[in-house]
């Protein structure tokens, strides 16, 4: 848009659209069933569960792939780091 400046000089502001940190950027759907299966099968919590399904669809909302071996490497170690980080700080200050 157009307005007035400082002493009569005209500013322009932009106007290209661009995403608000509130924007949001997809869904992420769980199945409470279908997670508690897997956590039973891998031999872990149903809590572990959600949360790693969770990191992986939230790593999909910010662009990570497993479509190939070497995408599916790359996500998967970011999806362990992330849930390290996750349990370290929730053992830290637990809440």
């Amino acid at each position: 848009g157009q307005g007035s400046g400082v002493r009569g000089q005209k500013k322009f502001s932009r106007l290209a659209p661009h995403p608000s940190p509130l924007t949001p950027w997809g869904d992420i759907f769980i199945s409470v069933d279908q997670a508690r299966k897997q956590a039973k099968a891998l031999g872990h919590s149903l809590l572990k569960e959600i949360l790693t399904l969770a990191i992986h669809g939230i790593l999909h909302l910010l662009g990570y792939r497993d479509h190939t071996p070497r995408d599916r490497r790359r996500m998967f170690h970011k999806q362990d780091q992330l849930l390290n980080d996750l349990g370290r700080a929730l053992r830290a200050r637990p809440y």
